[in-house]
């Protein structure tokens, strides 16, 4: 820049005198460098830039070049100077006053985003999102580091963190509790560690923690209780004894510990009488070989062996077995339909252990054995037809130690039973019956069955199912359980004779007695947890119900109905049935009521109904 441009940006003439005013552009100097530093945007700044330089070139050249100055100044000068440093202040006047207004509208808009971002923390915070309210009231404190909307919001969110753990706290301690009322333990045990991790100082955790496990220590009491009572009911001594010790060992005090250890002691002395029973029975049959078949020598020795299964016993069995024709499945014929087919009368049958895919129609007088239930398998498809039928020709028949089951399911309106006696007779020991669509065994027609140490279990409809004018079943020592309709059913001309049995668990009755005029008998038998009844006679059927237990059956222990239905009813306990305990229908004929004993049933008189004054209505023919 030249001293003449320079006295020009100054806004004095070339000649003019202007050292002395140099003091008055140097403030102005410091004004813009002010208005710089507090430039609301970037165009201010560049403007305030460029006027600052151009001021401070031009003061520099002015005052290198002072010795060119003239020793006078020209007239006028000092109205120039004024009118230059009024320009100057206008020009710093007008920067200044527009910075003000660029710092006002900053402030504005920044408050606006305060606001705007205090709104959107609220809705977060209101929603538990709490990562986004942070970042929100972390934004606004950077924007307005005193602003109270920031300080509020953290406090907020400090709060609503809080609440939201009580709230976790609180429902996880139901959920603890809930498992616990359900006995799941161990999902008790992770609500609590979920506790924890919330509140390490948690009072409810020991409390819940006790309660596990006192909870577990019942369960186990309570497992080992069930299992020596089952073993009790299936006369298992030795494994008795085994329960007992465990609940020693686990609760020494327990007031159950003295009966099981007398009935254990009780069970090995019986299991020993036994034993030298069997010896006599077997030393009988032993004396009475005479090398020939002997029906009566093979009965012996099949007592022997129900009583005590032991080697030697087996082989003399065999042995006399053997003085007949024996056919052995799959030793001599592939399939036991090819045995019987070519079996003539007393002709024994033997199966080996397996599964043999077969339904069989079996002839007079074979006796079909296997090798134990669960051993010996004879399985068919359910729907296609009986897995064994015997016919009304079919006299003097023996099955023994096998399982019969159906494979599959069938859900038509008719079904096959497991297994069908249509008017011919059967013996049947030791023989299990399974997974029926229908009924598990159909004595029909006329038909005759004795059984005795055979169960059934898991039908689609009876356990064991006899009707028709002459039907008749003797059932002992045999058990029905956990079929989808009553345990024994007799109706329409069918009857049972039943000593020494168990119908349990079935979805209707344990035990329904329906035959118009026909006498049953049910004695020394046990009918327990049965869905509907645990013995139900009527349809003017006779009955003698004799010395048996019936207990915990859902809808009531004994009902006796219909007019011109006849019943005994002697010697039975009957107790802790819902409803009634006994109820005999005031129409019914009552032979016989004594000795009973009722207790703990859920209507009055402990549920038996001992004035015999019960409605009950007609029963509907089947």
């Amino acid at each position: 820049m030249t001293y003449s441009e320079a006295v020009e940006v100054l806004g004095f003439r070339e000649g003019d005198v202007i050292s002395p005013h140099l003091p008055a552009f140097r403030k102005a100097e410091g004004k813009l460098v002010e208005l710089i530093e507090n430039a609301g945007n970037e165009g201010l700044r560049s403007a305030y830039l460029q006027e600052l330089a151009e001021l401070n070139g031009a003061l520099r050249v002015v005052e290198v070049e002072q010795s060119r100055q003239p020793v006078r100044r020209r007239t006028g000068s000092l109205v120039m100077l004024v009118l230059s440093l009024l320009v100057l202040g206008g020009v710093i006047y007008s920067g200044w006053r527009a910075n003000q207004w660029a710092m006002e509208g900053r402030q504005v808009r920044l408050e606006q985003r305060v606001q705007m971002l205090a709104a959107t923390g609220q809705i977060a915070v209101e929603k538990r999102r709490w990562p986004e309210a942070e970042a929100v009231y972390s934004e606004i404190l950077a924007l307005m580091p005193e602003s109270p909307r920031g300080g509020d919001g953290v406090k907020a969110i400090e709060a609503g963190k809080e609440e939201e753990r009580r709230q976790q706290l609180g429902f996880l301690s139901g959920t603890a509790r809930a498992a616990i009322d359900a006995r799941s333990w161990g999902s008790a045990e992770e609500t609590l560690k979920e506790i924890l991790k919330l509140d390490p100082e948690n009072t409810e955790v020991a409390e819940f923690r006790k309660r596990i496990e006192n909870g577990r220590f019942n369960d186990k009491v309570m497992t080992i209780r069930e299992a020596a009572e089952e073993a009790i009911r299936d006369e298992r001594w030795g494994d008795l004894v085994g329960r007992a010790d465990e609940l020693a060992k686990l609760a020494p005090g327990h007031v159950d510990l003295p009966r099981l250890k007398k009935l254990s002691e009780d069970g090995i002395r019986l299991m020993e009488e036994r034993r030298i029973q069997a010896r006599q029975i077997y030393q009988k049959a032993l004396a009475m070989d005479e090398g020939k078949y002997s029906e009566e020598v093979l009965d012996l020795l099949r007592d022997a062996l129900r009583l005590s299964r032991e080697k030697e016993y087996e082989a003399l069995y065999e042995k006399m077995s053997s003085y007949t024709r024996t056919l052995r499945v799959p030793e001599d014929y592939k399939t036991i339909a090819a045995a019987i087919a070519d079996a003539r009368g007393q002709d024994k049958v033997r199966v080996g252990e397996g599964i043999f895919e077969e339904s069989l129609s079996v002839p007079a007088g074979v006796d079909l054995e296997g090798a134990g239930p669960g051993k010996t398998i004879i399985q068919s498809v359910a729907g296609e037809a009986s897995a064994i039928l015997i016919e009304a020709e079919a006299k003097g028949i023996r099955l023994a130690s096998l399982s019969v089951r159906f494979e599959g399911i069938s859900v038509d309106e008719e079904r096959f039973p497991v297994i069908a006696v249509d008017g011919g007779e059967v013996v049947l020991e030791d023989v299990w019956v399974e997974n029926g669509s229908g009924h598990g065994i159909a004595v029909i027609n006329g038909g005759k069955a004795a059984m005795q140490s055979v169960r059934v279990i898991k039908s689609g409809w009876d356990g064991l199912a006899v009707y028709g004018e002459g039907s008749k079943v003797t059932i002992i020592e045999s058990r029905f359980d956990q079929n989808l309709h009553h345990g024994v059913d007799a109706w329409n001309g069918g009857s049972v004779t039943v000593r020494k049995s168990r119908f349990s668990n079935n979805g209707l009755a344990g035990v329904v007695l329906m035959s118009v005029g026909v006498l049953s008998r049910v004695e020394t038998s046990v009918s327990e947890g049965n869905r509907e009844l645990g013995i139900l006679v009527a349809q003017q059927t006779s009955a003698e119900l004799v010395g048996n237990e019936v207990i915990g059956n859902l809808l009531g222990g004994i009902v006796v109905k219909d007019a011109k239905t006849r019943v005994e009813i002697a010697n039975n306990t009957v107790t802790r049935n819902k409803k009634a305990g006994i109820m005999v229908d005031r129409n019914a004929s009552m032979v016989r009521f004594e000795n009973n004993r009722v207790s703990g049933n859920d209507v009055g008189h402990d549920g038996v109904q001992e004035d015999l004054k019960a409605e009950l209505g007609e029963s509907k023919e089947r």
